[in-house]
């Protein structure tokens, strides 16, 4: 690497360290970041017994975090393990972009990346999405290479694949892009038999992770928005929350791309590039229309040869002046998405605020009042906050529904609350508070109508998507 380079680079792992540290801690942890926060605090018996019964998905991410568990158990310490491999992604996608193109294209790409409020917010998650894409650009790169060096590189491609299918099982996608190109091009075809071999491998290998979700079942009914309005929501998310500048703009260097390559000059890696991004879009989409799991997340994978692709169109651009004016746009619209989205992460009216619930909660508690959850699974984020009310010395409050700790309630199937069971835990309270960030459904109208026949409702607040309520229960129950 040139020296030039090599301060490129070092800078440019500064800015997309920064970005991503940025207000880390700031916002409450959400639902599924409260599951990682408990498996990473788990005993080691509870922890494989929740990851057996229900959390196969992530697991090896889930090692990971609690190896790092020694950081802390903070929002920040739990999020700044995807920090570090989304910061680790960018040289990645460098040394992709040289691979399959040229230097510039690799620096342009590993610049895009950098800023892409997208990677910034997954990185920002402590969920394994930055894993999911660190282990895509590392097998594609590898892939890549397996053409050029066989012998040598098909057992990296085997291990990086088989970590990446256990850090997220939407890893899936990218191997099935990488098929479609070996399938669909000539000169990747000659090594479609060691190619296939490596996916036999690799199969194999995930036949643990295969048995154990196929266990569990699919935790996936709660999508409900049409295949094509989810996918809409993935390209517009691609550029950030408000980003319809900055998607354009990717769209014109993609187009910039085709239109100024020179013809004639087939290039395996492009095609790669190519497959991994539309293959697993396609199939996601058709899928879905059967079976609902296209969820934009799921398609993180795709950002990297979508940014790979924008950079290439930046780097043939005609001279100088028209690629450094080209970078410049994209550098402020890409700031101007980061900042609105920092914005945004910091409001906690556009979040599941269960610090805030909680916190506010503790405050106006009073000694005989109980806490009641109307969907179980909800307990989860509420406990996280609880267990530190309780650390800083505020009262211990009686959870009603549901009962037991957060990993029997992980382990086990989530009860649900009925009529009968409103009706004898109303009877055992003066006060019960209630708390939920559920959107109105049918459970959730039929827990508020038993509780409406048993209590009467005093007080109601919001916390971003969290609602917290006190109700006085009737006195003919007690």
């Amino acid at each position: 690497m040139r020296k030039n380079t090599a301060v490129w680079m070092v800078l440019l792992l500064a800015v997309a360290g920064y970005l991503r540290l940025w207000n880390l801690g700031a916002k409450s942890l959400w639902a599924d970041e409260a599951i990682s926060a408990a498996l990473a605090s788990a005993t080691r018996a509870d922890f494989w017994r929740i990851v057996l019964h229900r959390e196969a998905n992530m697991a090896f991410y889930y090692l990971l975090l609690r190896i790092w568990n020694v950081a802390g158990c903070s929002e920040f310490a739990l999020r700044s393990l995807s920090v570090l491999a989304g910061v680790l992604a960018v040289p990645l996608l460098y040394g992709l972009g040289c691979q399959v193109f040229d230097p510039r294209t690799g620096r342009i790409s590993a610049l895009f990346l950098a800023l892409s409020p997208l990677h910034i917010a997954y990185s920002q998650e402590a969920r394994s999405y930055s894993f999911l894409i660190l282990f895509s650009v590392l097998a594609t790169s590898l892939l890549l290479m397996c053409c050029e060096k066989p012998a040598k590189s098909w057992y990296l491609y085997i291990v990086a694949s088989v970590v990446g299918l256990y850090s997220h099982v939407m890893f899936g996608l990218t191997l099935i892009g990488h098929s479609s190109a070996v399938g669909f091009s000539s000169e990747l075809r000659t090594r479609s038999r060691n190619f296939l071999a490596a996916l036999g491998a690799v199969a194999v290998l995930a036949l643990p992770l295969a048995y154990w979700l196929f266990a569990q079942g699919s935790h996936l009914g709660w999508i409900k928005e049409p295949p094509i309005q989810l996918l809409a929501a993935f390209f517009s998310g691609l550029a950030g929350p408000k980003g319809k500048a900055l998607l354009l703009a990717y769209v014109l260097l993609i187009a910039c791309g085709l239109l100024l390559a020179k013809p004639g000059l087939p290039n395996r890696g492009s095609r790669v590039l190519w497959a991994s991004l539309w293959a697993p879009v396609l199939l996601t989409c058709a899928m879905s229309w059967r079976i609902p799991f296209l969820v934009p997340r799921y398609l993180s994978a795709c950002l990297p040869p979508f940014l790979l692709l924008a950079a290439r169109g930046a780097a043939l651009l005609p001279n100088r002046w028209w690629l450094l004016s080209g970078l410049g746009i994209m550098v402020s619209l890409s700031l101007q998405q980061d900042f609105l989205y920092q914005r945004l992460r910091a409001d906690s009216f556009y979040s599941d605020d269960w610090r805030g619930a909680v916190h506010s909660l503790m405050l106006r508690t009073e000694p005989g009042d109980s806490l009641l959850f109307p969907y179980a699974f909800e307990r989860v984020p509420a406990q996280y906050y609880l267990n530190r009310e309780a650390a800083a010395g505020r009262q211990y409050l009686e959870v009603l529904f549901p009962a037991g700790s957060v990993p029997q309630l992980l382990s086990a199937e989530m009860p649900e609350l009925g009529a009968e069971g409103l009706q004898s835990l109303a009877s055992r309270t003066g006060r019960v508070w209630t708390l939920s960030a559920i959107a109105p459904n049918e459970h959730l109208q039929r827990v508020e109508l038993g509780l409406q026949r048993h209590c009467v409702r005093e007080v109601e607040e919001h916390f971003g998507s969290v609602r917290l309520e006190r109700k006085l229960c009737r006195p003919e129950l007690r």
